[in-house]
């Protein structure tokens, strides 16, 4: 279902503004603007469900020091999804409406993350399925902005990608930490899925 970008977002975690935070126009060079638009709205509507399945997860964390420790970075990266997703709202277009729709494949990658049971688990369904396909779209949206007008995006694309894939790396690590068969599996399986999104985004 579409949300409308009237909607209100979460608070906006104490980060500085990222360079060329402002809305997208119509200038000449820039993307396509009703694809950007379509673009920004799948983004935000990713980073606001994102955003509250992380943190609804932070908050019911499992009895042991291995979940709790879980449990804070999800808070963490609960925060900064809903500082993306704020950044995203300040450079959709104002000339038309941007919704906030889900992109293909998505109801099956929340249905799994939904079905996912310890926070551990919540953990590596997040860096292993959600994240990655997340910066794979940025990825692919960067190679969508050609023109001298989309630099801004451009910019602010390669930080949003950084900053998704450095939250992987850092809970690859995490469940590596962990000391359960399971956890180091997982923590394997973190380090191929980020070498294979760093090398072929594209099959993301």
């Amino acid at each position: 279902m579409a949300v409308s970008s009237s909607e209100p977002s979460p608070s906006e975690p104490n980060h500085s503004e990222s360079p060329g935070s402002r809305p997208i126009d119509g200038s000449a060079g820039s993307a396509d603007l009703s694809r950007t638009a379509e673009l920004i709205g799948q983004h935000r509507f990713i980073e606001r469900r994102l955003f509250a399945l992380t943190g609804e997860w932070s908050t019911d964390p499992g009895p042991g020091s291995a979940d709790a420790a879980a449990a804070v970075f999800l808070a963490t990266q609960s925060e900064l999804h809903a500082w993306r997703l704020a950044q995203w709202e300040s450079r959709s277009p104002r000339s038309i409406t941007t919704l906030e729709e889900p992109p293909e494949g998505w109801a099956d990658a929340l249905a799994t993350a939904n079905g996912s049971g310890s926070v551990t688990t919540r953990l590596a369904c997040w860096a292993t399925v959600l994240a990655p396909q997340l910066a794979s779209r940025y990825l692919r949206h960067r190679q969508h902005c050609t023109g001298p007008a989309d630099n801004g995006t451009r910019r602010w694309l390669r930080i949003a990608t950084d900053d998704v894939l450095c939250g992987v790396a850092e809970a690859g690590l995490l469940l590596s930490s962990m000391g359960s068969g399971s956890g180091v599996a997982a923590g394997a399986a973190v380090g191929a899925t980020l070498d294979a999104l760093v090398m072929n985004p594209s099959d993301h």
